[in-house]
């Protein structure tokens, strides 16, 4: 891609994203392109908190919520890689907790876990959910450890490999087998096999936070009977099912982090051996592989589409690559509305790729 066609492309990512904005009434937006290795168009548009003056920029950081899943199953395909796992591997690992595990659980492989076949119930408790978060990383990984006996105690919803149910409490379990075969939090697993290596030098956890006593940060904002209302920094989910989704990271390293899974998935990345990419980006029940949502063929896209969003109902991101275009979009949301923040980011993504198709012809 030409210098003019990058310019191009840029001036179609700041335009949609200002239409966007004033269309869907969202509270801030942003956006980024990457192509051959390179960001191609990197803008954002709005505010960082409803009713505050500051405005976003290209460096601030964004909640991925549920796009956490690739990056939790992309640490767990290292530590396979280091022969510390495999995809078939039972949860033997685990330690039982004061209940004995029910015996469902006895088929449950690693694999089932991250395609969301296990069986695993979709969420935690309402009690789990709306408790105090641990107070230190050792409190933290106790009561992830005694949140995932408490699941494995009881009976599944489903016979593993049978039924696709999405399941954050799945993620989470995945994460503490990770965790009990490492002797590592999933949070230092995460900094010590992806951030580090990939350089991500934004990614941290939870919503971000403010560098001063100012807004320095985008604030997540929720709507209650249509009114929109920033929240605080320390507004997310429990940090015990952190591994589902609660990384957050800037744009830039968000399409550094999906470059390399593009050049894994054409066998070119010394991150990650290829038959790993493979099996990250290999579907099974309702086209879900592992931390990916997989569509075989898309025309406008020239081949596969590899995509994921989250939410945690403050933020959304929707993170799309398309391996045979060597491209990847993606468009954050630092609100909830899930229904506008995604048919905004949807637009805009295919928008882009119509607008790289024709530069292409120039």
């Amino acid at each position: 891609m030409s210098s003019a066609q990058s310019s191009d492309l840029q001036s179609v990512l700041e335009t949609e994203l200002k239409q966007h904005l004033q269309s869907s009434g969202l509270i801030g937006i942003g956006g980024v392109v990457i192509h051959n290795n390179t960001i191609q168009a990197l803008a954002s548009e709005g505010l960082r908190k409803k009713g505050s003056p500051e405005t976003l920029t290209v460096n601030d950081k964004w909640h991925l919520g549920s796009v956490t899943k690739s990056m939790t199953a992309t640490v767990i395909a290292r530590l396979v890689q280091k022969g510390l796992l495999s995809w078939e591997q039972n949860l033997d690992a685990i330690p039982s907790g004061e209940d004995s595990r029910h015996s469902d659980w006895n088929q449950v492989t690693l694999k089932h876990l991250l395609h969301h076949s296990s069986g695993a119930p979709a969420n935690f408790s309402l009690s789990l959910l709306f408790s105090d978060d641990p107070e230190t990383a050792e409190a933290l990984h106790k009561e992830r450890l005694q949140a995932v006996q408490s699941i494995l105690s009881k009976a599944t919803d489903s016979q593993a490999g049978t039924a696709f149910q999405y399941s954050n409490v799945g993620y989470t379990i995945a994460a503490a087998l990770a965790e009990q075969v490492s002797n590592k939090s999933w949070e230092t697993l995460m900094q010590e096999e992806l951030f580090d290596p990939l350089a991500l030098n934004s990614a941290g956890f939870g919503p971000p936070k403010d560098n001063s006593d100012g807004i320095d940060q985008p604030r997540g904002h929720k709507s209650i009977f249509g009114f929109k209302f920033s929240v605080p920094t320390t507004s997310d989910n429990p940090k015990v099912m952190g591994p589902a989704g609660n990384v957050h990271m800037n744009l830039s390293d968000l399409a550094r982090y999906a470059q390399e899974h593009m050049k894994g998935a054409r066998g070119e990345s010394d991150y990650l051996e290829t038959a790993l990419y493979q099996e990250l980006h290999t579907a099974q029940l309702d086209s879900y592989a592992k931390g990916w949502v997989i569509k075989a063929h898309d025309p406008l896209a020239n081949g596969q589409v590899i995509w994921h969003n989250g939410s945690n109902t403050m933020w959304y991101c929707l993170l799309t690559l398309l391996p045979a275009l060597d491209t990847a979009v993606a468009i954050t949301v630092n609100e909830g509305n899930i229904k506008k923040a995604e048919s905004s980011a949807v637009e805009i993504t295919r928008a882009l790729i119509k607008a790289m198709g024709h530069s292409s012809t120039h």
